[in-house]
C-alpha cells in the first residue's frame, strides 16, 4: 500500500507571528514576574495587536509589505525595546546630538503614549481591511520583484538626484568644515528632505545592482559608493544604516542564499559602523577628508556599546523628551502640522524652530502627538489608520496586477512615516502620508492604463499584434 505524500504547506505568515506571539507573551510572563508589571502588561498588549494581525491577514497585504502591519508593528516594538533598555542607556557619555534622560515614570508614560498610537493605527486600518471588499490576489507575489531595463535605467537616475542635490547644497563642507551640523543643513528643507530620501536611494542602488547588467550594473554600485562617501562625510547615523539599505535592495531584487546571507551580515556591519559615527561625531574637525586624516586613530578608540546602544535607542528618549519635559504645545500648531498645504501658506516656518528640544533635535511627531493629550493619539492615530489601510488596498491591488515596483513605493514611504514619526516633527511626517496618498492615486491610475493597454493586446488579432 502507497500512503499518499501530504501537500499541506503551512502559512508562513501565520507560523511566524505565532513564534512572535510565543516570544510576547513569554516576555510578558518573565516581566511580571521580575518586578516589571507596567513592562509585562504591554507586552501582552503586543500579543494581542500580533492576534489581530493574525486574524485579520487575508485582509491585509502580506505583513511584511502591509503599511497597517508595518507602521503598528514598528512602534510597538520600538515602544518595547525602549522602555526596557533605554534606562540603562541614557546616562552613557556618547550616542546622540541630545541628552534626553528619562526617569522611571516618564518611561513608562511613554510606552503607553506609543501603545495607545498603535492600537488607534491598527484599529483605523482593519477597519478599512473588514469594511472594504477583500480583494482576492490572482496570482503568488514573486520571490523576485522585476521591472523592465528601461525603467531600471529611470530608477537608477533618480536615484543619484539627492545625492547631487546634497553635493550642490553642501559644497565644500562636505570635505572640510568646522562644526558637525552646519548651519544651513539644520535649516534647509531642501537640504531635509534630499537627506532622508537617500535612505530610498541606497535601497535602489542595491535593487539595480543585483538586477541590472553591464553600465546600470556599474552606475549602481557607483552610486552606492557616492551614498556612503555622504554618509561618512556627514558622519551621521544613516552611515550605519548603509549596508542595510543596500542588502535590503538586493534582497527585494533577487531572494535567495545568497542575498538573505549578505542581509544578515549587514546587521554586524551596521552596529560596528555605529561605533564609527560616534567616534566621527567627536573630533575637532569634521568633512570626508578630515575624517579620513584621522581614521587611523579609530584603533585607538574604544567602542562603548553603552554609547552605541542609546544611539540606536535615542529616539524613545526625543519622544518622551518631547511629550512630558516641554511645555504644553500650543493646540493651533497641530493644525498647522496637518495641514497639507505648503508651509509658507500656513505659516509652518515661522513656528518650527520653536519645536525642538536643541538646535540639531526637532520633536518627534509620537511625542508632539502625546504632549497635545490622548485626545490626539487616538484621533491622529485612527485616521493615519484609514489612509494607511487605503495604502494597503492600493499594494494588495498593485501586486495582484503584477506591478511589484509601484507597490514597494507605497511599502517604502510606509517605513520612511514610522522612521519620521519617531525622529521628527508632525509636520515633518505627516507630509509623507499626504505623498502616499498622491502616489497611491498616480500609481493606481497609471496601473489601469497599463492593464487596458494589456487587455486590449489580448484580446487583439494574433494578426495584429
Amino acid at each position: 500500500m502507497t500512503l499518499a505524500r501530504s501537500t499541506y504547506k503551512p502559512d508562513t505568515q501565520v507560523v511566524g507571528v505565532a513564534a512572535l506571539c510565543v516570544l510576547a507573551s513569554g516576555l510578558g510572563l518573565y516581566a511580571l514576574l521580575s518586578g516589571r508589571p507596567d513592562l509585562g502588561f504591554h507586552w501582552m498588549a503586543a500579543l494581542g495587536i500580533l492576534i489581530a494581525l493574525v486574524v485579520s491577514r487575508k485582509r491585509l497585504a502580506p505583513l511584511y509589505l502591509s503599511p497597517v502591519a508595518i507602521v503598528s508593528i514598528g512602534i510597538v516594538g520600538m515602544a518595547l525595546v525602549g522602555a526596557a533598555f533605554y534606562s540603562s542607556v541614557q546616562y552613557a557619555a556618547t550616542g546622540g546630538s541630545i541628552r534626553a534622560i528619562l526617569t522611571d515614570a516618564e518611561t513608562a508614560a511613554t510606552m503607553t503614549a506609543m501603545f495607545v498610537l498603535a492600537a488607534a493605527v491598527l484599529t483605523g486600518g482593519l477597519l478599512v481591511a473588514w469594511i472594504a471588499p477583500r480583494i482576492e490576489p490572482t496570482r503568488q507575489l514573486s520571490t523576485e520583484w522585476q521591472v523592465s531595463a528601461g525603467t531600471l535605467g529611470l530608477m537608477v537616475f533618480a536615484g543619484f538626484i539627492p545625492g547631487l542635490l546634497i553635493v550642490v547644497l553642501r559644497g565644500s563642507d562636505l570635505l572640510r568644515r568646522n562644526f558637525y551640523i552646519e548651519d544651513h543643513e539644520a535649516g534647509s528643507s531642501i537640504l531635509g528632505l534630499a537627506g532622508q530620501l537617500s535612505i530610498a536611494a541606497v535601497i535602489i542602488m542595491g535593487y539595480a545592482f543585483m538586477r541590472g547588467r553591464g553600465g546600470v550594473r556599474f552606475l549602481a554600485l557607483l552610486g552606492g559608493a557616492g551614498y556612503l562617501a555622504i554618509f561618512f562625510a556627514n558622519g551621521s547615523r544613516r552611515l550605519a544604516l548603509w549596508p542595510i539599505l543596500f542588502a535590503l535592495g538586493m534582497l527585494i531584487a533577487r531572494r535567495n542564499r545568497a542575498t538573505i546571507t549578505a542581509l544578515v551580515l549587514s546587521l554586524p556591519a551596521a552596529v560596528g559602523l555605529v561605533g564609527i559615527a560616534l567616534f566621527l561625531r567627536g573630533l575637532d574637525q569634521h568633512g570626508l577628508v578630515a575624517y579620513l586624516e584621522r581614521l587611523p586613530l579609530l584603533s585607538a578608540y574604544p567602542i562603548d556599546w553603552s554609547s552605541v546602544s542609546r544611539n540606536v535607542l535615542i529616539s524613545f528618549g526625543i519622544i518622551g523628551a518631547t511629550a512630558f519635559q516641554q511645555p504644553q504645545i500650543d493646540p493651533g500648531l497641530f493644525w498647522v502640522s496637518v495641514n497639507p498645504l505648503p508651509g509658507g501658506l500656513v505659516g509652518w516656518y515661522g513656528e518650527a524652530a520653536d519645536l525642538r528640544l536643541n538646535y540639531y533635535t526637532p520633536y518627534a511627531a509620537i511625542g508632539e502627538l502625546a504632549n497635545h493629550g490622548t485626545l490626539y493619539l487616538v484621533g491622529y492615530g485612527l485616521i493615519v489608520g484609514v489612509i494607511l489601510g487605503g495604502l494597503d488596498r492600493s499594494v494588495q491591488k498593485l501586486t495582484k496586477n503584477g506591478h511589484d515596483i509601484f507597490a514597494l513605493a507605497l511599502v517604502g514611504l510606509s517605513a520612511m512615516f514610522l522612521l519620521l514619526s519617531m525622529q521628527y516633527t508632525l509636520r515633518a511626517s505627516t507630509r509623507l502620508l499626504v505623498y502616499g496618498v498622491l502616489i497611491a492615486i498616480a500609481v493606481g491610475w497609471l496601473s489601469g492604463v497599463l492593464a487596458r493597454q494589456r487587455a486590449r493586446r489580448d484580446a487583439a488579432p494574433h494578426w495584429r499584434r
